[in-house]
This record gives C-alpha cells, sequence and structure tokens, in this order.
C-alpha cells in the first residue's frame, strides 16, 4: 500500500468517533422520516465501513482519492420501500433534511443495463446540514460525505442474490446463466411495477366507493370487504350499535367481520344498496329483539357484529326463514355446531316473546 493510502487509512482512525456520531444522526433522521410522514417501509439500516474494506477500496481505486474527504460512503445508508412510488416520496423528503452532494448524486434507475435490475437504487451523496447538528469538536460529522440508497424490497432482494451469485467476480459467467439472470430481472422489474400499479388502483378504487357511500349512492357499490368496513362506519349503523350496548351498559370489543360478508353473500346480497335497504326496513326491529336477549341476562360486553347479527337474524325471519333459516345463518357465521339448531330455537322464542315475529 503506498504512503498516500495509508494517510487516508490515519485520516480514518481519527475520524471514526465522528462516523460514528454521523451514523447515529443518519438512523435518527430517517426514521423520523419514517414515522412522521407515515410511510410503509421495509427497512432503515446504516453501516460504518469497516477498516479493512476501506484498505481493500485503496488497494484497488487508491489512485481516485486524495484525502478522507474524498470517500463518499465512509458511512452508507439504506432505506428499502415497497413500491416504486415511495422511493420518489422518500427522496422528495430527503432533500428537505440532509445537505445533497448533486453533482456525485446518481439515480441508478436511469442507467441500469437490461439485466441490472437489481442495481436500480437511487443513489444519493449527502451532508449533515448544521441545522441538524454542530458541535466543533467534531466538524467532521459535517464535513465528511456520506451515501444514502433508496430501493424497493424487491430490488434489494435481487441486489442480494446477484451478488451472492458472483455476478461481479472475475470468473466469466456462462452465456446460459446471464440470459436467466436477465430474464428474472425483467420478471422482478415488471413485478415491481405492477404491484405499485395494483396499490394505485386499489387506493383510488377506496376512494371511489367511499364517496358513493358518502354519497349515498348504494345501489352502485359492490358489496366487499372494503364497501363493507366502510358501510358500517357510517353514523346510522354505529348508532344501532351503541343503542344495543346501552341496554346493559355493554363495553363493545372489536371483531372481525368477515364471516359476516361471507354470509351476506351467500344470502345473495350483493351490493350495500340492499344491505342499506335491509337496515332501514329492520333495523327497530332488531333493536327490539336485542333487547328481549339482552334484558333479563347480565352480560356487560358485546362484540361490535351484535347489531349486524340482530339486523341479519330479524330480516331472515320477516322474510320467514323460521328456526332453520336461522340455523343455517349461524352454521355460516359460526360453523357447523351441534348448538347451533338449540340456539335458533332460543333466538325465535325470543324473537316471537318480543313480538318481532308472529304467531
Amino acid at each position: 500500500m503506498d504512503f498516500k493510502a495509508q494517510m487516508i487509512l490515519e485520516e480514518y482512525d481519527a475520524a471514526y468517533e465522528s462516523l460514528k456520531i454521523q451514523k447515529e444522526i443518519i438512523d435518527k433522521a430517517l426514521n423520523k422520516i419514517v414515522r412522521e410522514h407515515d410511510m410503509f417501509i421495509n427497512s432503515v439500516e446504516s453501516r460504518i465501513k469497516k477498516r479493512d474494506s476501506l484498505e481493500g477500496k485503496l488497494e484497488r481505486k487508491g489512485y481516485k482519492y486524495a484525502s478522507l474527504s474524498d470517500l463518499t460512503d465512509l458511512v452508507g445508508a439504506r432505506v428499502v420501500t415497497f413500491y416504486t412510488d415511495e422511493v420518489d416520496k422518500f427522496a422528495g423528503i430527503i432533500s428537505d433534511v440532509f445537505e445533497i452532494d448533486w453533482e456525485n448524486t446518481v439515480d441508478k434507475r436511469k442507467l441500469h443495463d437490461v439485466d441490472r435490475f437489481g442495481y436500480m437504487s437511487l443513489h444519493y451523496i449527502c451532508r449533515i446540514p448544521k441545522s441538524l447538528y454542530n458541535d466543533e469538536k467534531h466538524p467532521l460529522v459535517n464535513e465528511l460525505r456520506f451515501e444514502l440508497q433508496m430501493r424497493t424490497a424487491l430490488q434489494h432482494v435481487w441486489a442480494s442474490i446477484y451478488h451472492d451469485t458472483g455476478y461481479k467476480s472475475d470468473v466469466e459467467i456462462p452465456r446460459e446463466s446471464l440470459r436467466t439472470l436477465s430474464s428474472l430481472a425483467g420478471l422482478l422489474e415488471l413485478a415491481d411495477k405492477q404491484f405499485s400499479e395494483l396499490r394505485f388502483n386499489l387506493t383510488e378504487y377506496r376512494r371511489v366507493v367511499k364517496s358513493l357511500v358518502e354519497s349515498g349512492n348504494l345501489n352502485d357499490v359492490e358489496l366487499n370487504a372494503d364497501s363493507f368496513r366502510e358501510y358500517l362506519g357510517m353514523g346510522h349503523f354505529l348508532i344501532l350499535s351503541e343503542r344495543i350496548a346501552k341496554i346493559n351498559n355493554m363495553e363493545i370489543t372489536m371483531v372481525s367481520t368477515t364471516p359476516y360478508l361471507i354470509a351476506l353473500k351467500k344470502m345473495n346480497i350483493l351490493t350495500l344498496g340492499q344491505l342499506d335497504e335491509i337496515f332501514k326496513s329492520y333495523a327497530d326491529d332488531a333493536y327490539t329483539l336485542a333487547v328481549k336477549a339482552f334484558s333479563d341476562t347480565d352480560i356487560d360486553i358485546m362484540t361490535s357484529t351484535t347489531a349486524l347479527y340482530y339486523l341479519l337474524i330479524t330480516y331472515i325471519l320477516k322474510a320467514g326463514g323460521g328456526e332453520v333459516g336461522v340455523g343455517l345463518f349461524l352454521g355460516l357465521i359460526y360453523g357447523e355446531r351441534k348448538s347451533n339448531a338449540r340456539q335458533a330455537k332460543r333466538i325465535c322464542e325470543i324473537a316471537r316473546k318480543s313480538g318481532v315475529l308472529k304467531e
């Protein structure tokens, strides 16, 4: 190793404490961004380049560096997102937090070869501004640059596999293996784009559903997990739940509505308009049935689906389903149980006593 490289290593040893501080500040800043902007991130990680790694780099490329400050990756950080658009979103925020060395920053997504999917990261070369940290004892924290990579989870996985195969080694890779790598790179790049498009389409769909629900155009809304959730969150349905809870001053505990969604579809209730019509027609009777069911008990906890339970049972009874219909409904909600028939019989007795079910 030449004299210049040895001097850089000595600078590295002297600067190590500043590098540790720099890494700590970067970690805090990146995690703060994720927290404050409510971002769905796969991982945030950082590292200080090890001395032996720096030594190897200087042996290979020492001619490029006159001093330690010429190196831009002594501290490296990586943000791994799930979606391609999140990379750009994070990058936009980063420029408000760190000083960006635009001259040396590289968007490798615009430069990659056909088989280099995993290296499509956005690489920023940054400095920590004095507004983020300022200590005269450690000026290098602000002076030394660091590298920040931003990439998707699929890009990160590919880069790891790419590195593990030894593709960057001096050993020539057979053409057939190169073809396979290129094909896989294309598949992963397509998957990355499709995941982002899928999320965008689902977000847009949910926005439209919410708008339709709020506007009252419920006949145009297919009954599915998203629309069902929006409907159950509407004021009038919450009011019914709260009315039932007040019967015994019951606490409401949250449970999954998925069994009810499945049951509704089995009952051929396929739009929110149909469900809303049931609510308008039978909500009062459902409340009456619940009053009779709870009034002679000391039950002090009910589930978040209790109102839906009594509403659909009332609908079945009013439609002439009787004990058989209620029993089939219980089977859809709870699965096949020996107690379903007994419970259906008891519900029908309560319905008759409350006047919900006429003799």
